[in-house]
């Protein structure tokens, strides 16, 4: 259940850390708290962003997936 940013009306959403109206006028100021937010969130992990943090350590020699 990852944390989402809404621009709308969306229904049966969970987890929502930031909700916009639809008609919103994307600016400067507003683009900066958007990154913000997502920046202020913890880190979350797929298995493709692990592999990717194994390979820039140079004590592990090899990294993937079956």
């Amino acid at each position: 259940n990852l944390p989402k940013i809404v621009i709308g009306d969306l229904k049966g959403v969970s987890n929502i850390v930031f909700r916009l109206p639809a008609d919103i006028d994307m600016h400067e100021e507003l683009t900066a708290s958007l990154v913000g937010t997502a920046l202020a969130q913890p880190d979350r992990y797929t298995l493709e962003a692990l592999i990717k943090k194994a390979r820039k350590n140079p004590a592990i020699r090899k990294a993937g997936a079956i």
